[in-house]
């Protein structure tokens, strides 16, 4: 996966995301939506996607 376009999807997704939702990085399900998101991009499954959000340390820590 390209970490610089992860970066760059994650950014544009937590900017929409803040402005709904309070917290929306403890929701899982925001977490999930991202991975999904960001699935057919990679051909991966969205399980590989959050891995590499908290092995990169992309995703904040709760």
């Amino acid at each position: 996966m390209t970490l610089q376009w992860i970066r760059a999807e994650f950014e544009s997704f937590a900017q929409a995301a803040k402005d709904i939702i309070p917290n929306w990085f403890t929701n899982p399900a925001m977490r999930h939506a991202f991975a999904d998101r960001a699935r057919p991009v990679f051909e991966v499954n969205t399980q590989v996607i959050e891995a590499r959000l908290d092995r990169d340390e992309i995703w904040p820590a709760c």
